[in-house]
């Protein structure tokens, strides 16, 4: 009864493991330029951050401001966020009507909200 389910475990093992080999291989043409994997995840690092080599900056979008009487709620990068909360390493320092003022490292930064100017018929 168990001998059926241990084969087909290794054969999955197996299976899986063989996927993991050929997944971190890397592909080259005849010319010797690497081919990228379109499915990897934007700034995905293979291998461990060489030294000196500086990470990419983070961007930060405000994505609307919610103001319900002395309170007042953002969502930066798709999350909702009060004053105080920290974000992808940032701080939200200010919420105001049209703008935050966050805090990334040590360095303050404006982001603001696009003003839609409305719909004009033509």
């Amino acid at each position: 009864m168990f001998k059926p389910v241990a084969t087909k475990a290794l054969f999955v093992l197996g299976l899986m493991l063989s996927c993991k080999l050929i997944a971190a291989s890397e592909y080259r043409l005849p010319s010797g330029d690497v081919l990228q994997d379109p499915t990897r995840p934007l700034q995905w690092q293979s291998g461990p951050v060489a030294q000196g080599a500086s990470p990419a900056a983070q961007s930060f979008t405000l994505n609307y401001i919610l103001s319900s009487g002395q309170e007042r709620r953002a969502m930066i990068n798709g999350k909702k966020v009060l004053e105080g909360d920290r974000i992808s390493g940032a701080t939200v320092k200010r919420i105001e009507q049209d703008r935050d003022i966050i805090s990334y490292q040590g360095k303050q930064q404006v982001l603001q909200l696009n003003k839609v100017k409305g719909i004009q018929r033509h």
